[in-house]
Parts: C-alpha cells; structure tokens; sequence
C-alpha cells in the first residue's frame, strides 16, 4: 500500500513539474513575442499634422529659449567675429554705398528677433538678437553694447529663430558651400530637402533719359540632398522637377498621394506637406 502511495505521489509530481515547465515556457514565449512587439517600429499610413508639428516646434523653441538669460553670456569676447560692413560698392556713383542708401532689404526679416545660436560642441547661447544678411550670407547678431557683429561660421552648427509663425533651423548642410547656413525645410532618414535665401545687388543706372535707384532683391534656391550622397541637387518647386530628384520609393509614394487626393503641389509647404503625409510614422508601443 506505501509503495502504490509513493508511486501515486512520484506520479502527480512528475505531471505537476510536466505541468510547470509547460507553463514557464508558454509565457517565456508569450514575454518573448511582447518583447519583440514592442521594439518593432509599426508602420502607419495615418498622415502626419503638418499644423500639429509647426505648433510643436514653437513650444520647444519657446522651452529652450526660456531657459537661459543672452545678458549672462555676451559674444563679444567670442573669437571670429568681425563689425559688419554694410556697404556695397556702386560702379555709378564710384563709392562705398551703405545699406540704408539701396531699396529694399538685403534680411531676411527687418528687425533683430530672439534666436538660439547652437555652437559646434552642442552647447546653446539663447536669447541673442539675430538678423540674417541675405547679401553678405552671414548670420548677424547685436553684441552687448547694441552693435552689429557678424558671427564666424565655422564656430556655430546651427542657428533657431521664429520666422513667418514657424521656427526656422538654419543649418550648414551644403558641402560645396560649407560656411553657408541653409533654411531645412524637411528631412527624415532618406533626404534633405532645403532652401537658400540669398540676396542681390542691382547699381542704379542713369542714362540720360531715366535713372532707376540701387536696389537688393531676395530670392530662393531649393535643394533636395539624398542622405547618401554628398553633393545636393538644386531644384524647382514644381512636381517632375522634385519628383525626379527623390529615391523612387519615395517618388513613387508622393505620386499615388497627389493622384488619390487630387492635389497639385505648387508651393514650399505644399512639398512639405506631401513628405510629411507619405513619411511612415514609426512609434514604439
């Protein structure tokens, strides 16, 4: 009777361990699948808000911008820097002319705005007053005794400003022209799509009959650069012209997107828009 008992009970602990190892392994590979679930990027055809991601880089600009006092810091003492000129020369009157003598405007907005000035170590000098010079390229800050400087490229890699109700990133990221910061519009793990605002001068003329005044006029170049590639491609903000510059997965998406919403793409933000809606939106769950 003790020998059955014994075996009954070798028996149930033998199904009982049996029991146990099935389970431990049942959730081991229940944990493992969840674990993979969670670290695969999911993929979405929901479209990105365009509206929602513009108010999302004025409230980390206004994050960033707040957390530090231009006043403490000061770039006068920083080296490169040069009093800015702002003259042009004018072949008609044989003289230096200044800024303020030429209509219209060589910035790229008129008065000086708070921006974040990114060195090349990652550190941030906030609240500076910046303008940009269109004609000269260089990007211009007001020292601590109100004059103008002009900052030395090389020693920054990045500058932030509010521009047009958006925050605008200017970036060095045109190797042919490595001192030159360029407006990034859009990027994402396969392109660059950005803009260069320039400026140009036009001497007054006089030839007896009408004379026409000295004038700066702003104008746009757009790029696409490949993350590959080292070299950008200039193009115009038409669709075969941008269509015809972007890897073909991506050409391709953007195309059954402005066939399947009837959209014709003829502006900076339309573009925009039309990468931001066909870019796959990845999220860790």
């Amino acid at each position: 009777m003790k020998l059955l008992a014994s075996g009954f009970l070798i028996t149930l602990n033998f199904l009982y361990f049996r029991y146990m190892k099935k389970l431990l392994f049942t959730s081991f590979i229940f944990l493992f699948c969840l674990s993979l679930s969670a670290q695969k990027e999911v993929s979405t055809d929901e479209p990105l808000d365009y509206e929602e991601l513009i108010e999302g880089e004025k409230v980390k600009f206004e994050s960033r911008i707040s957390s530090g006092d231009y006043s403490h810091l000061g770039l006068a003492t920083m080296p490169g820097q040069q009093m800015m000129a702002l003259t042009v020369s004018s072949a008609l009157s044989r003289r230096k002319m200044t800024y303020d003598e030429v209509k219209g405007s060589p910035y790229l907005m008129e008065k000086p705005v708070h921006g974040i000035i990114v060195k090349n170590n990652g550190d941030e000098i906030v609240k500076v007053p910046l303008k940009v010079d269109l004609y000269s390229q260089t990007i211009v800050a007001t020292n601590l005794d109100g004059k103008d400087i002009s900052l030395n490229p090389k020693e920054y890699k990045s500058i932030i400003l509010p521009y047009n109700n958006q925050i605008l990133t200017l970036e060095k990221v045109n190797i042919d022209e490595p001192d030159i910061f360029y407006a990034v519009l859009y990027q994402d793990p396969e392109i660059l799509f950005f803009r260069e605002d320039y400026a140009t001068f036009k001497d007054a003329t006089s030839n007896g009959i009408s004379d026409t005044e000295a004038s700066f006029t702003t104008r746009k170049n757009y790029y696409i650069k490949h993350r590959r590639d080292k070299h950008p491609t200039k193009v115009k903000l038409k669709d075969k012209y941008i269509l015809k510059s972007l890897p073909k997965r991506k050409a391709d998406s953007i195309l059954r997107h402005i066939k399947k919403n009837k959209l014709k793409l003829q502006s900076e933000e339309d573009f925009i828009k039309a990468f931001i809606a066909t870019k796959s939106k990845y999220q860790k769950s």
